[in-house]
This record gives C-alpha cells, sequence and structure tokens, in this order.
C-alpha cells in the first residue's frame, strides 16, 4: 500500500479511508 508515497495518498486509500 503506498499511502502518501507521491505526497498524495493512493485511490485506494482515499476511497477506503477518506471518501472525497
Amino acid at each position: 500500500i503506498a499511502s502518501a508515497s507521491s505526497g498524495k495518498p493512493s485511490r485506494v486509500t482515499v476511497e477506503a479511508k477518506d471518501p472525497l
């Protein structure tokens, strides 16, 4: 899981944690 690896959270992480 690449969370905030390049500055932005992965789409999977965003949808799983922060549904923007």
